[in-house]
């Protein structure tokens, strides 16, 4: 993959230049040899140089910085061993004043300006780019914080009235922006070297108009926990339909789900748009293991010290849910492309052909021969028999061997917990008093599987860092395109399941002829309604839960369910911290979005304290 253009980006974020190009941009800079900030970027290399540092503020709206906003507080992830609490988990801590809400604000503007700065300066050479990446933080402040102002002159004086705009001009807004990128004769129809496209400017297209028909053309229908919606009207789901099927022109789905997650595969021809890093780029300056995303990090439970025990540093942040647990059915491919189940063992210094990542660095028939230090059996992929013949024709497998440092333990998760322990001889010893339940086993060192969608082969055994992935971050594609484009035809009630059916075909899993067939209890994918979590009642439950399989682990889950107005419902149903009023404030006023930052109330006087969203 071409990635000169990203590490040009990145080496603007590390600090080569440009360290603090907003002062630079100040007319009262006379740094760049005695020239204005307008004489300057009037230039090519000036003008290139302010488009690149655009770019470089795009991987905090999509690495960890703003993860809690993400993901916390919803149907899919749970807390483990009590880390991931706090606002965004409980909801009721969740102020005004939050330092989280706050920047992300100011990220998303900070971004949003500096594409301003480089249209007026730069003309209309990188206007198409800018606008795409503008019109991407407008949609993400668009989702967490609803009205906003909306600004397309660069600020550069000491003006502060900014009033609040009407969604629908926003939405209208960007939706204009991406019709003028999608037609400029300039931008490439695909690409994969981080720059803007027009299978990328449809694909957002269709993600901000499916977020208009929802916020402008529904309504709540009666109490949140119900999730009852009106569709009052249908043309902003055609938009969004018809801007997801250009997006998919020439897509056929043929491509493997593993393959498509393949860390040798990034820039494969379902990516559309993604973040891009480059570990050779960072190793020049230095910051080989700490110039990536922590991703890799974030989704399991907590290994022991990589040190020592060879596994992947884990945050105990974002595990499975109970849901989740009982999302996949059997044979679902997406399961295992997604999660490891089988963690190897480390032997203290070969790294990283032993341990966790020695299932990217060996072949598969030598991955047998490797010991197994943690081993995890969804009750759904196997039955407690088949997890049982496993442990017992694997015993050598199940030893410690030279490295003392990992405990070996086998999980078998469904409605109840059990682990089992072996001894020196690899024998499974029966497990420990009684089966575990779910809150004691939350506190387990150990509990659950990882996700593996964002694992670099290449990490080094570097102790404690989480910044090791140099993954892509993939933000557009052509599997969460396609699901746009079904729940936008669900709104306008015509058909959907085509679309779901050539995800689910893939995954090697069954068609679904009906709503009605997908609803019945029998069905193992509606394992999670079978075990007492929200029932499936209505189409969107169906999409909802093939985005949780299909997109599981990309962060973006809590937006998914402010969208669609299953918020309150499916994080009280589904969530292990939530208790009777956490989503309300003393009014009754359910907390549908972030808080309006007080900071950008108490500063900018085209705003008041009547703006708040409410609930806060």
């Amino acid at each position: 993959m071409n990635k000169s253009f990203i590490i040009s980006a990145f080496s603007l974020l590390a600090g080569l230049s440009f360290a603090s190009c907003e002062d630079f941009l100040s007319p009262e800079n006379k740094s760049a040899g005695g020239k204005t900030a307008a004489d300057y970027f009037a230039t090519e290399a000036g003008a290139k140089g302010y488009r690149n540092y655009v770019y470089s503020l795009l991987p905090a709206l999509a690495d960890l910085t703003y993860f809690e906003m993400y993901e916390h507080g919803t149907d899919l992830y749970w807390p483990c061993r009590s880390n991931g609490l706090g606002a965004f988990c409980e909801y009721n801590s969740l102020t005004i004043s939050n330092a989280t809400v706050k920047n992300f604000y100011i990220s998303c503007y900070k971004l949003i300006n500096a594409a301003n700065g480089t249209i007026e300066y730069g003309g209309e050479k990188f206007a198409s780019e800018m606008k795409f990446l503008r019109s991407y933080a407008y949609f993400l402040l668009t989702q967490q914080i609803g009205s906003v102002p909306y600004i397309t002159a660069y600020i550069n004086d000491a003006k502060r009235v900014y009033p609040r705009t009407p969604l629908k001009d926003i939405y209208d807004n960007l939706l204009a922006d991406l019709d003028a990128v999608i037609a400029d004769a300039s931008i490439a129809e695909s690409s994969n070297d981080g720059t803007v496209n027009k299978k990328a400017a449809n694909a957002l297209a269709a993600r901000i108009a499916l977020a208009a028909g929802w916020d402008l053309e529904t309504s709540l229908d009666g109490d949140p926990m119900n999730g009852a919606y009106k569709v009052t009207g249908t043309s902003y789901f055609a938009k969004a339909k018809a801007y997801a099927d250009k997006a998919l022109e020439g897509i056929d789905f043929s491509m493997d789900f593993a393959e498509k997650w393949k860390f040798e595969n990034e820039g494969n021809s379902e990516v559309f748009y993604a973040v891009q890093y480059d570990r050779d780029a960072m190793a020049t300056l230095g910051k080989e293991t700490d110039g990536g995303h922590g991703l890799q990090n974030q989704y399991g439970g907590y290994y022991g010290a990589q040190g020592t025990t060879g596994q992947k540093v884990s945050a105990s942040d974002c595990v499975q849910s109970r849901k989740s647990l009982f999302l996949f059915e059997k044979g679902d491919k997406r399961y295992n492309a997604t999660f490891c189940d089988t963690f190897y063992n480390y032997d203290g210094s070969t790294w990283p052909a032993t341990g966790y990542y020695a299932q990217y660095n060996l072949p598969a028939d030598k991955l047998s021969d490797l010991r197994i230090a943690l081993f995890f059996a969804n009750s759904l992929q196997y039955t407690e028999q088949e997890f049982l013949d496993f442990l017992d024709n694997n015993k050598e497998r199940f030893t410690v061997g030279s490295n003392t440092g990992n405990t070996v333990q086998a999980h078998y998760v469904g409605t109840e917990v059990k682990i089992y322990t072996f001894d020196a001889d690899g024998n499974r010893k029966a497990p420990s008093n009684k089966a575990y339940t779910w809150d004691s086993y939350l506190q387990n060192t150990s509990a659950l599987v990882s996700v593996k969608k964002w694992d670099d082969p290449k990490t080094a055994n570097a102790e404690g860092n989480r910044k090791q992935s140099y993954r892509d971050i993939v933000l557009l594609h052509a599997g969460e395109t396609a699901l746009t484009a079904a729940e936008a035809a669900m709104m306008m009630g015509s058909d959907y399941l085509s679309y779901i059916n050539k995800l689910r075909t893939r995954a090697g899993v069954s068609n679904i002829a009906s709503f009605e067939d997908y609803g019945d209890e029998q069905h193992p994918y509606t394992a999670y309604a079978v075990n007492n979590f929200n029932s499936v009642s209505n189409p969107i439950d169906l999409i909802l839960d093939e985005r949780a399989r299909e997109l599981y682990a990309e962060p973006g889950r809590w937006m998914d369910l402010r969208r669609t107005r299953q918020l309150v419902r499916y994080y009280m149903t589904c969530h292990c911290k939530a208790v009777d009023g956490c989503m309300q404030n003393a009014l009754g006023e359910y907390r549908w979005y972030r808080p309006f930052p007080e900071d950008e109330i108490n500063s900018n006087d085209g705003i008041t304290e009547k703006d708040q969203n409410p609930g806060y």
